[in-house]
């Protein structure tokens, strides 16, 4: 009688029959098309919520393991910083706090990853 365990339950992440690289464009599509919907749900006035941000990095970490996930977080990290962070449209962060909540959604990002 076989112990073999099927699924999540034995460390390895389902992927749903998907190939490698239909889980990296999974997790790239994921990112780009989340900053829209970020401004179709939430006031552009406000302060970014940033951790919003981290649900398509954990559906590409675990959908896809480490390389999407990692996808998703650089995607996401990046146009967070260049879409939502003041200035707009500038790699540049004015405020500390918003710097801080930047680097500890990249730094989630990739712990969630692993």
């Amino acid at each position: 009688m076989s112990t073999h365990l099927k699924g999540p339950a034995n460390g390895k992440r389902p992927h749903a029959g998907f190939s490698s690289w239909k889980l990296y464009l999974l997790a790239a599509i994921l990112a780009i098309l989340w900053l829209p919907a970020y401004h179709l749900i939430f006031h552009p006035q406000n302060r970014p919520m940033i951790q919003i941000f981290l649900l398509p990095v954990i559906i590409s970490a675990y959908l896809g393991g480490l390389g999407p996930g990692l996808l998703a977080t650089g995607i996401v990290t990046f146009t967070t910083n260049y879409y939502l962070l003041e200035p707009v449209y500038s790699l540049r962060v004015s405020h500390t706090i918003d710097l801080e909540r930047w680097f500890s959604f990249a730094l989630l990002g990739i712990l969630i990853s692993f």
